[in-house]
């Protein structure tokens, strides 16, 4: 039998490591900030706003020891630092609506989470994991995979600072590795 475990500090890890990487892809061209690497608009609110775009990849990736998983990438390419980071412990996923689980409260295979990042390109001002939420794939394919989302992160503090986050994606197949894990 799986039991959840609590694993925001590995996941919190990773989306930094997976922004730094969409940065590295990104284009000097304002009207294609993806630099032909898929795109992204998303807008937060609430304790903290902020409305930012950039490049989207998607793929499978190695999530935990041991566990693939699939991975959706979103990074400001503008900033170096605003980023989301969706992953499913499970393969990609086919066109539907998915729930996003209390990251906080761990996972296990087949849930959804994400971990957001907001930032100046040199200090992270805000670090939230999904308290809940969806994601609804509306085009899926090895090349391809586009939608939308809509969830809520907290940064777990006292008092606790929670944002909804919301916003589209058309995210490209790219060599998505998440170092260290």
């Amino acid at each position: 039998m799986l039991t959840r475990r609590s694993t925001p500090s590995v996941l919190g890890a990773m989306a930094l490591v997976s922004a730094l990487a969409l940065v590295a892809c990104s284009s000097d061209d304002p009207t294609d900030p993806g630099g032909g690497n898929g795109s992204f608009n998303a807008t937060v609110t609430g304790g903290v706003t902020a409305s930012f775009s950039g490049v989207a990849i998607q793929g499978e990736a190695q999530v935990e020891p041991g566990q693939q998983g699939w991975v959706l990438l979103l990074g400001d390419v503008s900033t170096g630092a605003n980023s989301i980071f969706i992953v499913h412990f499970g393969s990609r996923p086919t066109n539907g609506t998915y729930q996003l689980i209390d990251l906080i409260q761990g996972f296990v295979p087949g849930d959804w989470g994400s971990v957001l990042f907001l930032g100046d390109g040199t200090t992270i001002s805000y670090a939230g994991f999904s308290l809940h939420g969806t994601v609804t794939i509306t085009s899926s394919s090895a090349e391809l995979v586009a939608g939308t989302f809509d969830f809520q992160v907290s940064d777990g503090g006292q008092p606790m600072v929670v944002v909804t986050v919301t916003g589209t994606f058309s995210a490209i197949s790219g060599g998505v590795s998440l170092p260290g894990i």
